[in-house]
């Protein structure tokens, strides 16, 4: 999923490009109290998440615009293959 649904009208922002991207950010919670967390958003406008500034302020939005609940921000470092071992173990383990 790219953007929740109620989030499809993002105020446009500038994205941070980089050459060769290295990180990237996703981030999970949940639209409903009731349901299970899950992923929310991975990409504005089309656009990866690359950049911490862009991440939080897409938590902000989806927090208090959107009212999704427990929202937190998922740092994969794309740098070291070593590290897409665990990305799932680490990502139910917080």
């Amino acid at each position: 999923m790219n953007i929740p649904k109620k989030a499809r009208f993002f105020k446009k922002i500038q994205l941070t490009q980089q050459k060769k991207v290295m990180e990237e950010f996703i981030l999970w919670g949940k639209t409903n109290p009731n349901e299970e967390e899950k992923i929310l958003l991975t990409r504005i406008e089309g656009v990866r998440i690359t950049d911490q500034k862009d991440a939080n302020w897409a938590k902000n939005l989806l927090t208090k615009k959107y009212n999704c609940t427990g929202v937190r921000i998922q740092k994969i470092n794309l740098e070291y293959p070593e590290n897409l071992n665990n990305l799932f173990e680490n990502t139910i383990n917080k």
